[in-house]
């Protein structure tokens, strides 16, 4: 009997052997899969990240162009009457603003373009009033879109 009894404890031995060493692949395996996991969540935080850094830019471009705008008409109000040709901001980056005013609706749109593809735009209101300049520009309204 004690034979038996051996031998049944060395096939337990064996099973308990078999079994650390599926359980540990098993571990290997999850462990792998939750780094993909994460890798891929990280990857796509840094293209949300990436994207919203590009957006808010154009934004400051297309804002630059109103304020150049508005700089123009408080020098001369009928100066910016077919708006600014695209302008390199800042300068030697490849991003640019372009804006548009017709004189007589009062509403001067900018866009933003970076080089990058993004862009963005402003839609404002004014009225431009004064005799002599430096004119005094007021906004009605100030739209993102």
């Amino acid at each position: 009997m004690n034979y038996i009894r051996m031998r049944s404890n060395n096939v337990v031995l064996k099973n308990k052997n078999g079994f650390a060493l599926l359980l540990t692949l098993f571990l290997i395996l999850f462990i792998s899969m939750l780094f993909v996991a994460l890798l891929n969540l990280f990857t796509t935080d840094i293209h949300i990240t990436g994207n919203q850094k590009n957006d808010t830019q154009a934004l400051y471009i297309a804002e630059a162009g109103i304020e150049d705008a508005i700089y123009h008409l408080r020098q001369d109000k009928n100066s910016a009457s077919d708006g600014l040709a695209p302008v390199d901001f800042p300068a030697g980056s490849g991003n640019k603003y372009t804006v548009t005013y017709p004189v007589n609706i009062g509403i001067i749109s900018s866009v933003g373009a970076l080089k990058a593809g993004y862009s963005k735009t402003i839609e404002s209101k004014v009225s431009v009033s004064g005799t002599a300049p430096p004119y005094t520009v007021t906004f009605i309204y100030w739209e993102e879109k």
